[in-house]
């Protein structure tokens, strides 16, 4: 964690050096104040030594305000300044990782990382650091002060110090490893509302309120009882240092005391003992304090270090996509992490410049996963998946990436307007061409029917639109890049036969001679495909044109008769 403060060591130590500077004020007074009853117990006491040390007081304390400001200030502003680089660092780390990073870390989890952990971290530096740096100047300064004055009885009220550090020890150790647990029920809680309020539409549809109730009411007190188990180890810790505290305030009263009765010291040098030990009660309830910060804060530390620690399986490569842009496949098998079957096996095909590829199959086959490999979204064994001859993996991320415009099989669209989902990879377009790229995907006519056009909020993922409509302005945002090969996933599965049939014309005519790719369930999306890869398992089952497939593939044919019956039922 102190990696965190190093880059901001300057303003740290400023801070520090202004806390010590308040310490050494508050320090100063039992010395005026032993002075004090000194002169007054021997008869020596003048209206103008009285006058000179209450101003000297007042002097020492009103220059103690700007000290305090300037701790506060930095300390305060060097946890902010973390808070902010470490929210960012975890932030474009997580950019780097490819999607099956996502596939096994739930999304509430990362939240809590960055929303907790980080705050964490924050007050263990602004609270936990500035309450150890004070506990040490002070207690540290507290201790010499009294040695100098008198070491024999020093010695003789600090004995119980010890005991703190004993109890520091063993219950510090104890709060990290459950505040680690704290955090853990945190952000399960946390993905639990994520989850349910992400599928909030399921859930009312089925009246599963109750159900869902209870599912996040016993993440919630499971959350509590570890939060509690941890307040319950920290409580403890307070109460033990004020019984250290009071056991050389008791020693102080005895031993001191008999010593005043015997005449062996002055009163002044008694008050200043106890002035002292009354300074260093704080010092020592800060401890448990700074514990609790600082040990929270290295639970949270540890946590974030493990997202940072771990790297992508996805390198970046070195070379730009200069040329035609030829897509070949070579005895292509994959299968995802974890998994027992592969989901693709020996798939061999290439797609030339300006070609229109179809792909089909059932549910699961493997569709998406092969352009996905494509784009190397999921990183394919090297040598399978080439771009104008040279392997993906050689090539720069965003230089490949670039290449394509994708459209998923399940739209995203960002809580924003219309206008700016569409011009979301090309900030830059201005309106009109906004305006232009929404006609080509036919959605303008139902932009325009809602009541502030393309400055409507869609809301999260898009909630307040159609399946059909998603789809369209994520096919205008694929458009307006004008990638040398669209990749279309499904991703006209909720328009209309005749919008499919118009958005495919189009495309038809926009895109002479660059590349396209479409996945689709209904026949009618490849038919006019140059060629059409029929999917069975992971496998490909058949290639060739719409007539050649309806002829010859056992899927294909039984699909097409199935489709074309229910157009004929329609009509």
């Amino acid at each position: 964690m102190l990696g965190y403060v190093w880059q901001y060591r300057y303003r740290f130590l400023i801070g520090v050096i202004g806390l010590a500077c308040i310490d050494m004020a508050v320090l100063l007074m039992p010395r005026f104040i032993g002075q004090a009853f000194d002169a007054l117990s021997d008869g020596t006491a003048t209206r103008e030594l009285l006058t000179r040390l209450c101003l000297t007081m007042i002097g020492i304390m009103t220059c103690g305000i700007f000290f305090r400001f300037l701790w506060r200030y930095c300390f305060s502003g060097v946890g902010l300044k973390i808070n902010r680089d470490l929210r960012q660092r975890i932030f474009d780390h997580l950019q780097t990782m490819p999607p099956e990073y996502f596939d096994k870390h739930r999304v509430g989890d990362l939240t809590a990382h960055m929303t907790n952990d980080v705050q964490a971290v924050e007050h263990s530096v602004a609270f936990g650091m500035l309450a150890g740096a004070d506990s040490l100047v002070m207690g540290s300064a507290i201790i010499v002060l009294m040695l100098t004055e008198n070491w024999k009885l020093a010695l003789l009220v600090l004995i119980p110090a010890p005991i703190i550090m004993v109890v520091v020890r063993i219950i510090g150790r104890q709060i990290r490893v459950l505040f680690g647990n704290v955090q853990e029920a945190f952000s399960a809680m946390n993905e639990r509302a994520q989850e349910i309020f992400a599928g909030i539409m399921v859930v009312k549809a089925y009246g599963d309120e109750e159900a869902s109730l209870d599912s996040f009411g016993k993440e919630g007190r499971a959350y509590v009882d570890n939060s509690i188990a941890l307040v319950r180890k920290w409580a403890m810790m307070g109460p033990l240092i004020m019984v250290v505290s009071n056991l050389c305030m008791a020693l102080l009263l005895w031993f001191g005391g008999k010593r005043i009765i015997m005449g062996e010291m002055p009163l002044g040098t008694f008050t200043k003992f106890y002035m002292y030990l009354g300074t260093m009660t704080w010092p020592m309830i800060a401890i448990s304090e700074v514990i609790n910060h600082l040990e929270r804060g290295c639970a949270s530390s540890e946590r974030i270090q493990t997202i940072l620690d771990e790297e992508s399986v996805i390198k970046d490569g070195k070379e730009k996509v200069e040329g035609q842009t030829i897509l070949e496949v070579r005895d292509l098998t994959y299968k995802y992490p974890g998994a027992v079957k592969n989901a693709l096996e020996n798939i061999t095909c290439h797609v030339a410049e300006g070609e229109t590829l179809g792909i089909v199959g059932r549910t699961g086959c493997g569709k998406t996963t092969l352009v996905d490999l494509c784009m190397r979204l999921y990183s394919p064994p090297k040598g399978t998946v080439l771009l104008n001859g040279r392997d993906v993996s050689e090539y720069k991320l965003d230089e490949l990436r670039g290449v394509f415009g994708y459209v998923p099989q399940e739209p995203f669209l960002f809580s924003m307007t219309i206008k700016d989902n569409i011009r979301f990879a090309r900030p830059e377009m201005d309106d009109e061409e906004v305006v232009y790229w929404a006609k080509k995907a036919f959605i303008h006519e139902d932009i325009m029917r809602f009541k502030d056009g393309y400055d409507t909020w869609v809301g999260e993922r898009g909630v307040t639109l159609s399946g059909g409509q998603k789809q369209r302005i994520a096919i205008a945002r694929a458009l307006s890049l004008r990638p040398r090969i669209l990749v279309l996933d499904d991703a006209l599965s909720a328009v209309d036969a005749e919008t499919e049939s118009e958005i495919l014309k189009e495309l038809g005519t926009l895109r002479g001679g660059a590349t396209n790719i479409i996945i689709a369930h209904r026949l009618s999306a490849v038919k006019n495909a140059d060629r059409t890869i029929v999917l069975n398992n992971g496998k490909i089952e058949d290639i060739g044109t719409h007539e050649e497939l309806k002829e010859r593939s056992p899927y294909y044919k039984e699909l097409y008769m199935l489709q074309s019956a229910v157009i004929e039922e329609g009509k």
